[in-house]
């Protein structure tokens, strides 16, 4: 299972059971942390929000500029951990 950076937990709480085994729950992605800080930023531009087409758009395009930045911090990494080995 090859997952990326993007999907994983962006703030994951991390607590041992009753046994003493380590319990992580997942919650919001890293994705969708990028797209609603794009997408607030985005609003607080405009004060406008009873557009409901426009809100729409917006939210899509958070998604968009959110998914270039998570690829954009992969290939860094990606490039960075070639340039070591």
């Amino acid at each position: 299972m090859n997952q990326k950076n993007r999907d994983l937990p962006a703030y994951p709480i991390k607590f041992n059971d009753q046994f003493g085994q380590l319990v992580i729950l997942g919650g919001m992605t890293k994705l969708e942390l990028v797209a609603m800080t794009l997408f607030n930023a985005r609003m607080n531009e405009i004060c406008y929000y009873e557009d409901i087409n426009y809100t729409k758009k917006s939210i899509k395009e958070a998604y968009d500029m959110a998914e270039l930045f998570c690829s954009y911090i992969e290939d860094k990494s990606e490039n960075e951990s070639k340039i070591i080995s």
